[in-house]
């Protein structure tokens, strides 16, 4: 990075830096070569094997009519944008594995280019620039852009309606406040969870204006910065986000709430035990610390003094965003729990951009205040900028130990179970499969397997003489729902295989049955 694109860390980020035509121009060729980064690095392995809920959503939705799908709701797998961006995408290229991935691909990348918008507003252009090379090699950010969901959508149009909001805050503009309701309306479209970001968004409006109405005094940065957010005019932009949501949503309406219940609580007693753990606020917070790895995982504690650094710092310049995640996190939380949703990580896949950045900006604010208090005294020739830009550099470098992961494993080996079994089963042996993996096979990638879910039809099948195969994923899960079943399979089967992939939890394991 040159000198010529510094600016003092901690600067409040008037309109006219902003808006700079110059500034712009003169990063885009880093930002070209970050994004061109990110590109190659998730177009690898992008034909892999596909997952449980990418299964899903290829054979139950994309194949359907378009029309149909902006009327049925049958499960929360249905991603309604989503699904229409990967039926066209299938449609141009046929149907394999990488084209029904291609919408995420295609906004995972966008996503960088959107959080640079962001980041431009508030920070430094060299920071914005090393928040979108973080987000750019980010092992969580290529598997959700190699991943056929609507994720990198959500963050996409969530980050675009964010800078609308932090624009509009400053100047007040009806062009500003129609374009975040039209983005935000597409981010819900996308994922309904994007409704609590939204609200987020309007919980800040609402804050600010008591807070302007009962003690704030003009004057200063943060001020400044949320001058806009005053009056009728915002209103406009969140009633125009809510009305569209509203539209398009409606003819999906009454199959909405019935899925809703039965995710909720309408279940059978064993389909409620075995998911209750999905629904647990700390299982969510262990599976986010698994998701770092050992090494990540151990550095936790510095990751979030890091990233509290630049949070307290921007709240003096640029209130929005720390304020943003503060209520977005716990908010999405509390409804979930509150409402007994699966509470999965990845709802607050829409923060990753933030985090990011605050990681980036604490990395700057702990560089000046080292160079600061201790420069001086030791004759350090590092000034702050350049000590915050290595720290950051460290922290990229540093988050790169993730990303090989990501290429081990497809995130789940239905495949290599299939093709370990075909090979080594006898042709009068029968492959049957429990639980969740029966519709990947019946549906996709294995239509003659057979699927049982008694153990009678086990039993028999194992007396029959023949050799049985039993093929299950999600293992914690299928034990627990199953349990008699798995207690019978542990005493009468040998575990051949265990197919592991980068789905939590979502390992493939293959059992064998002995002799009798």
């Amino acid at each position: 990075m040159t000198s010529a694109i510094y600016e003092p860390v901690g600067a409040p980020r008037s309109p006219a830096i902003a808006d700079s035509s110059i500034s712009r121009q003169a990063d885009w060729p880093w930002l070209c070569a970050i994004l061109m980064i990110a590109l190659v690095l998730r177009a690898i392995n992008l034909n892999a094997g596909l997952w449980f809920d990418e299964i899903d959503t290829l054979v139950h939705y994309t194949r359907l009519p378009a029309a149909e799908l902006l009327t049925v709701y049958p499960s929360l797998n249905h991603h309604v944008l989503f699904t229409l961006e990967a039926k066209a995408a299938i449609a141009l290229f046929g149907e394999s594995a990488w084209a029904l991935r291609l919408p995420s691909l295609v906004f995972g990348v966008a996503s960088i280019w959107a959080l640079w918008l962001v980041a431009g507003e508030v920070v430094s252009r060299r920071e914005a620039l090393l928040a979108a090379l973080m987000l750019a090699v980010s092992y969580h950010h290529v598997w959700f852009s190699q991943n056929a969901r609507g994720y990198t959508g959500l963050l996409f149009w969530g980050l675009l309606a964010t800078y609308f909001l932090i624009r509009a805050a400053r100047i007040p503009s009806w062009r500003l406040w129609t374009a975040y309701g039209l983005v935000s309306a597409l981010a819900i479209h996308t994922h309904l969870s994007a409704a609590f970001f939204v609200a987020a968004h309007g919980l800040i409006y609402c804050g600010v204006a008591v807070r302007r109405l009962l003690t704030e005094t003009p004057g200063g940065p943060a001020s400044a910065a949320t001058a806009g957010l005053s009056g009728l005019l915002p209103l406009y932009g969140f009633a125009l986000a809510g009305g569209l949501a509203l539209l398009l949503h409606a003819p999906l309406i009454p199959q909405m709430i019935g899925t809703f219940t039965t995710v909720a609580g309408g279940q059978s007693p064993l389909d409620a035990a075995a998911s209750a753990e999905w629904k647990s606020a700390g299982w969510m917070v262990a599976e986010v610390v698994r998701g770092l790895g050992p090494v990540l995982g151990i550095a936790l504690p510095v990751i979030i003094v890091t990233a509290g650094f630049g949070m307290a710092d921007l709240r003096k310049s640029a209130p929005i965003l720390p304020v943003l995640v503060l209520i977005h996190i716990p908010l999405t939380l509390a409804v979930l729990v509150a409402v007994s949703m699966r509470v999965w990580p990845r709802y607050f896949f829409i923060d990753i951009g933030f985090i990011c950045l605050f990681l980036v900006h604490g990395a700057y604010v702990i560089g000046r205040i080292a160079a600061d208090r201790y420069g001086a005294r030791r004759h350090w020739k590092v000034g702050g900028p350049a000590l915050g830009t290595a720290l950051a550099v460290a922290g990229i470098v540093a988050s790169l130990i993730l990303l090989p992961r990501n290429y081990l494993h497809p995130k789940q080996d239905f495949v290599g179970a299939r093709d370990f079994v075909e090979a080594r089963r006898s042709p009068q042996s029968e492959v049957v499969t429990l639980g969740l993996a029966a519709m990947p096979y019946a549906d996709y990638y294995a239509p003659q397997w057979r699927e049982v879910d008694t153990i009678d039809a086990l039993v028999s099948l194992r007396q029959s003489g023949r050799q049985v195969w039993l093929v299950y994923a999600f293992p914690s899960v299928t034990e627990r729902r199953y349990k008699e079943i798995a207690d019978y399979v542990s005493r009468n089967f040998e575990r051949v295989a265990r197919f592991p992939g980068t789905l939590g939890g979502g390992d493939v394991l293959v059992w064998r049955s002995v002799p009798q």
